[in-house]
């Protein structure tokens, strides 16, 4: 199992790139270039390098997270990773924070004139987002933690 990893991190380093170009074409991977993201009368200027930290993330996230859930003897490196992507994911979710706290954000709905999520919604998803990763980040870190003390134990 160990020896497929490395091939498993490439892999998810080329679909990151892949999905870096296809969204934000060769802009995207460019030091001195930002991604502006328009939403509503609001602009957020990130850096492309910023948002291909945040893909490679969120890819670490979902496919260690999966492997772990499909196999159940993934061993220790699968779950180091996960916690590290799950303590990656939770600075990206705190910095979002004080994002949604400066700006009035109203999400209108399609066809409609009232706003349906101001900024207190949006809050809230963030903060039970970050719960739930937090309470996911718990139980793989018991579990590799266990694994690791049984491979010491050997």
């Amino acid at each position: 199992m160990l020896k497929r990893e490395p091939f498993f991190l490439i892999f998810l380093v080329i679909v990151t790139a892949i999905i870096q170009f296809l969204v934000f074409g060769i802009a995207g991977f460019q030091i001195d270039n930002d991604i502006d993201i328009n939403i509503h009368d609001t602009y957020f200027i990130l850096s492309g390098l910023y948002m291909l930290l945040g893909i490679f993330t969120l890819l670490l996230f979902l496919g260690y997270g999966i492997k772990l859930l499909i196999f159940k003897n993934s061993g220790v490196i699968p779950g180091i990773l996960f916690i590290l992507s799950c303590i990656l994911i939770l600075l990206f979710l705190s910095e979002l924070n004080p994002v949604f706290n400066s700006q009035n954000l109203n999400i209108e709905p399609l066809g409609s004139n009232s706003a349906i999520f101001g900024n207190d919604t949006l809050i809230k998803v963030l903060n039970s987002m970050r719960l739930f990763i937090l309470i996911l980040l718990l139980v793989v870190s018991l579990t590799t933690g266990k694994k690791i003390v049984q491979i010491i134990k050997r």
